[in-house]
């Protein structure tokens, strides 16, 4: 099992560390920036500290780069807009901080597992994750390209479409995300790979 930690300091990313540790074991990567990890791995399980004074979209852009089979939050407070945002992101599940370490045990080995865990949320409140199945092959490819960090023209000269053309794909993609902008959207995109982009991208 390969599992990496972005903890939010030094200090809370070493007691992420033992919980894994503890629960499940395996080979541990720990840093508090995604620099810090390895870049050319995909993780069985990835877990993201974001601590109160945090803006949960600076942390959670954090992560986009960093491929994982399962995402966990970890998290002091669990309110509906974390939630919504952890679920679109294609987390699998909140861990409290504030919840016995036997409980937090517990709910890792559930989510690498294959389930899912949102508590005190309704499931139906959370909303719909983008789907890349409800954009065009061309949205798709443009996507693929937002997620690398590329600017409208660069995505423009890379298609050979207008930047007018770009702009549209990047409104639809946006509108499929529900983000204002497209960091949000490449956050709540961020947990696809190429494979789920299709074979075409």
């Amino acid at each position: 099992m390969r599992v990496a930690i972005l903890g939010s300091d030094m200090e809370r990313a070493a007691m992420l560390r033992n919980m894994v540790a503890e629960a499940i074991g395996g080979e541990i990567a720990v840093g508090v920036h995604t620099a810090q990890l390895p870049a050319d791995v995909t993780f069985d399980l990835l877990i993201l500290d974001v601590p109160v004074t945090a803006d949960p979209i600076d942390s959670f852009a954090q992560v986009v780069s960093l491929r994982a089979r399962h995402r966990v939050l970890f998290a002091p407070r669990c309110d509906l807009d974390l939630a919504k945002l952890a679920y679109a992101q294609r987390f699998q599940g909140f861990i409290g901080e504030h919840i016995t370490r036997e409980m937090q045990h517990a709910i890792l080995r559930f989510i690498v597992a294959g389930g899912e865990y949102f508590p005190w949320v309704d499931k139906g409140k959370l909303g719909q994750r983008p789907s890349v199945e409800r954009l065009s092959k061309r949205q798709r490819e443009v996507l693929g390209h937002l997620l690398n960090g590329k600017t409208n023209k660069q995505i423009a000269d890379a298609l050979r479409i207008s930047l007018a053309t770009v702009k549209l794909h990047v409104q639809a993609i946006l509108s499929e995300a529900g983000a204002r902008n497209r960091t949000e959207a490449v956050v709540r995109f961020g947990g696809l790979g190429r494979a789920d982009l299709g074979k075409d991208v």
